[in-house]
C-alpha cells in the first residue's frame, strides 16, 4: 500500500471507535480525524460489488477532497 495501514490485533481501537461488525473499515487522516467509517463495499459476493465505498473515500483523502459518503452501514 503506498499509505500506511494499521491493523488492530487485538482491537483496541475498534473497540474504541465502537465498530460493531467485521470488516468495518476506517480512514483516519494525518490530523486524527475520521473521514470514512463503514463498509468495504456494497455486496457480499465480488460479482455483485457496485460500489467500492472504502476505495473511494481513500482516492478522495488521498487527492485531498472531501469524502463524498463519510459514513456507511459495513456488513459482516
Amino acid at each position: 500500500f503506498p499509505y500506511p495501514v494499521y491493523h488492530d490485533h487485538d482491537n483496541a481501537l475498534a473497540d474504541t471507535l465502537g465498530a460493531a461488525v467485521t470488516p468495518t473499515a476506517y480512514v483516519i487522516d494525518r490530523a486524527g480525524a475520521i473521514r470514512y467509517q463503514g463498509r468495504i463495499d456494497n455486496a457480499t459476493n465480488p460479482a455483485r460489488v457496485t460500489d467500492h465505498s472504502l476505495e473511494n473515500a481513500l482516492k478522495a483523502v488521498l487527492d485531498g477532497r472531501s469524502v463524498e459518503r463519510p459514513r456507511t452501514t459495513a456488513f459482516g
